[in-house]
């Protein structure tokens, strides 16, 4: 008599454990990558989605960034038809997305139309979280100076005078930027040499007055050139320079040709005024009980300037604005409470480092 054995089991059951986390290892870079992003605060950057009230809910728009990030933390550069693919078959980002799988589309609507303009300031963010998280020295820079091609291996190398003659090219390009930088820094008295200190890195943060107090609050840099109105109460600082306010206007709409003005001159015409002094202005127009024609407030001097040569208001400018005036009518503004101070600043209870107090003494000469 013959045995029949019939399997009534299917060997793909569902089985324990249902959580992808618990098919990952401890170490896992995934992991780790989700505990420091989940330090920083993403949903900044992800408040002008337009709301949908119809249809079926959208993705997670924070598990949609990290999904994006680590994409690209991976692989350097992946694709949109890699991060589709990756949700479906790599356990990773199965765990990133919740097991959701969003298409290569909604992958690149969300690149395109929500982080375009916020990539740069993610990547400040995220810099800063592992500066706070491993303690990394900021004091110091290194370069890798290695030349390997990007696909290297034993029959490959790269020439040795070609090297050298890039090298060169090199240091012209980093001359030329120092210039370029005490140009555009000269109305402070600063400049940057390297003549006395060779072995000496400098790293220069270009920004706004309240990101460079920002910078130096958070560490990132040991010192600052900037410019009042300040609080001053968390940093120490020394005045370099003090300089007024300019009005400026067109030559052909100017009814004063005396070089200084008052803002009693200023009441009746339109004014534009930069949005940073808009405070300090109107503070000094009503302590003098005068009502400004207030025509527009402006972040760029340079558009406002091309409104100004078209004759439609008159500007008011610090005066190292000045060079951008090129053709226009500039007259100080005699007023005592529109001084602005460019002051040298450090954070308070922190003493400089010998280099950063002879950088000081240079600045102060």
């Amino acid at each position: 008599m013959k045995t029949l054995h019939n399997n009534y089991c299917n060997s793909k059951q569902g089985y324990l454990p249902l959580f992808l986390s618990d098919c990952l290892d401890l170490l896992d870079p995934v992991l780790t990558f989700d505990r420091l992003i989940g330090g920083i605060d993403l949903n900044k950057y992800l408040t002008d989605i337009p709301e949908y009230t119809t249809g079926r809910l959208r993705y997670n728009p924070v598990n949609m960034l990290k999904t994006v990030l680590f994409g690209f933390m991976t692989s350097g550069y992946c694709s949109l038809r890699e991060l589709e693919d990756n949700c479906k078959v790599n356990i990773r980002f199965m765990y990133l997305m919740d097991h959701q799988t969003p298409s290569y589309r909604t992958f690149g609507y969300f690149i395109n139309e929500i982080l375009q303009d916020k990539i740069e300031s993610i990547f400040n963010d995220i810099n800063h979280a592992i500066f706070n998280e491993e303690h990394v020295d900021l004091q110091h820079l290194y370069i890798d100076g290695s030349k390997f091609e990007a696909n290297a291996n034993k029959y490959t190398w790269v020439w040795k005078k070609a090297t050298e003659k890039f090298r060169y090219k090199l240091y012209e390009k980093i001359t030329a930027e120092i210039e370029e930088i005490n140009a555009e820094i000269a109305w402070s008295g600063v400049q940057i040499t390297t003549n006395k200190n060779p072995d000496v890195n400098f790293e220069v943060h270009d920004g706004i007055t309240y990101t460079l107090y920002d910078y130096l609050q958070e560490g990132i840099i040991d010192i600052s050139v900037v410019r009042t109105p300040l609080r001053l109460d968390e940093v120490e600082s020394v005045i370099l320079h003090e300089e007024p306010m300019i009005a400026v206007s067109n030559p052909a709409m100017s009814e004063n040709e005396t070089d200084s003005l008052a803002l009693t001159d200023l009441v009746h015409k339109p004014l534009i005024l930069y949005r940073r002094y808009e405070k300090l202005i109107m503070d000094a127009f009503h302590a003098q009980n005068l009502v400004p024609e207030v025509f527009c407030l402006c972040d760029d001097a340079r558009g406002a300037t091309l409104w100004v040569k078209e004759g439609l208001a008159t500007a008011i400018f610090p005066q190292s604005m000045q060079p951008l005036c090129e053709g226009l009518t500039c007259q100080v503004l005699d007023e005592v409470d529109l001084m602005t101070k460019i002051l040298l600043i450090w954070k308070k209870e922190r003493k400089p480092s010998a280099l950063v107090q002879e950088f000081m003494k240079v600045c102060l000469k």
